[in-house]
């Protein structure tokens, strides 16, 4: 039987990464999806490199997800030269976009031009993720940034402004067509940054309909915000990315670890699954072994039972791309094995109905023999939506959950799931109930597959009806 890491990876992909020969790579030192910031690149760029990883992932065998990253109400700082040397004490004027020519001082201008009629006297801006302080004042009647930092300030640096609460268009012009690329290339997941209202979701899945795309949507959760309506945000995503660079500077760096802990809590306890995000092994960026505090931190997302953990610039531009997955899978793999707290002691969890105490019911069988030498090894799941498999992986069991659909969106949501193994099973759309033969042929294929030994016992979850929403009513243990 093969090895089973359970914690996701998701890897960026970029100019260190988009090579045939390199995607083929990190998906065998472990990546379950990539993800393509539409920041960079052109669109024809990810057009054609999703369908590369799409190309590769048929050719492995591997269920491999997308996840397209919008830029959505992300806010940059245009300078007029490359770069301005600031010192303490410096005034920055806005340029009108007619002025920028003839103007002779320091000069800026924000990418959404919306922000500085919602800009108040006094107020701070952080820019460049933090590592430039200014305040927002009229100067000579004009509107100026007066920096309170020093240091080499260059072009299109991202803008935070803490506590803010103004908000504009989220979907910008070149989204649109990423909206455009999702649908044709029929991406896994859809996220957009800096949500602030569950308004925001709908609205990017409106457009997206419009394309004809079905997308799951990520609501990158990165403002104060975000967190204070993270309730009714939570309920229009299908799943979350805790983005913490953001969130470190629209909060605050004390509080952005406490934050951590409970959006991935709130997430588990919905069964919506979730990514920890930023600098997770940023320092593998350069060099080939990561910090004892990075190590530290991978692994501490592991014992918060996040379905999936994230890298950057480690595998977008970083010189080591492979080694990173490589590094990050062993710590997953790990201390996965050391996490054998009983979820339902740590959670609270909603049996509202049939479904959910189905599957409660099942989890329970697995933690019961637990430890055993004749232990459960595995679960096997059929179903339509995936919502089973979802239910099943938010008690973080230690043993794998493999689920078979006739769907292939459901497949490709299920790739972002804590343990979960999602297979196309094609003719279960055919089929109104689960027969024996069924059972027996999905044991003898994951046999073949090495997923399983013959022998194994295993938990098999099915409805009695199948393509009945929360139709689960079937749970039962056999041998394979």
């Amino acid at each position: 039987m093969d090895s089973f890491r359970l914690t996701k990876i998701v890897a960026t992909i970029g100019p260190a990464s988009e090579s045939e020969e390199i995607i083929e790579k990190l998906i065998l030192a472990g990546v379950n999806i990539f993800r393509f910031n539409f920041k960079h690149n052109s669109p024809e760029w990810h057009r054609k490199t999703i369908k590369k990883v799409r190309r590769i992932a048929e050719k492995l065998q591997r269920p491999i997800g997308i996840l397209l990253d919008l830029q959505g109400e992300e806010i940059r700082m245009n300078l007029l030269k490359e770069y301005y040397e600031i010192k303490e004490g410096d005034v920055l004027y806005y340029v009108e976009q007619g002025d920028k020519r003839d103007f002779k001082g320091k000069g800026f201008y924000f990418s959404h031009p919306k922000v500085l009629e919602s800009l108040k006297e006094g107020e701070e801006i952080l820019v460049d993720d933090g590592k430039f302080r200014f305040v927002f004042q009229k100067v000579n009647g004009k509107a100026a940034l007066i920096s309170e930092s020093s240091g080499i300030l260059g072009d299109r640096k991202t803008v935070n402004i803490p506590g803010s609460d103004f908000t504009f268009d989220k979907i910008i012009e070149r989204d649109i067509e990423g909206l455009k690329i999702a649908a044709e290339e029929k991406v896994d997941f859809l996220a957009i940054s800096f949500v602030k209202f569950a308004e925001d979701i709908k609205r990017m899945m409106k457009e997206l309909k419009k394309f004809g795309g079905s997308s799951y949507p990520i609501s990158k959760v990165e403002t104060r915000a975000a967190i204070d309506r993270f309730e009714e945000i939570l309920k229009e995503s299908f799943g979350v990315m805790v983005a913490r660079g953001d969130m470190a500077v629209e909060t605050s760096m004390e509080e952005m670890p406490y934050f951590q802990k409970q959006l991935v809590e709130e997430c588990i306890k919905k069964a919506k699954p979730v990514i920890t995000a930023t600098q997770m092994l940023e320092s593998m960026t350069q060099n080939f072994f990561p910090t004892r505090a990075e190590i530290s931190d991978v692994a501490n997302a592991v014992y918060d039972l996040t379905d999936a953990v994230m890298l950057s610039n480690e595998t977008a531009v970083g010189k080591y791309p492979v080694r990173t997955v490589e590094v990050m899978s062993k710590i997953l793999a790990f201390n996965e094995k050391k996490n054998k707290v009983d979820s339902r002691a740590r959670f609270n969890f909603e049996l509202s109905d049939q479904e959910e105490i189905i599957v409660d019911s099942a989890y329970g069988l697995e933690y019961r023999f637990r430890g055993q030498k004749d232990g459960i090894k595995a679960f096997v799941v059929f179903t339509h939506t995936g919502r089973t498999a979802r239910l099943l992986s938010r008690y973080r069991p230690l043993v794998p959950i493999y689920a078979f659909t006739p769907s292939e969106r459901v497949v490709g949501g299920l790739t972002i799931s804590f343990g979960v193994e999602p297979f196309l099973y094609p003719s279960l759309g055919e089929r109104r109930s689960i027969r024996d033969e069924d059972v027996a042929g999905v044991l003898k294929f994951l046999i073949e597959k090495g997923k399983l030994s013959s022998g194994d016992r295993v938990v098999v979850l099915h409805g009695d009806i199948l393509a009945v929403e929360g139709g689960t009513s079937t749970v039962r243990i056999v041998k394979a």
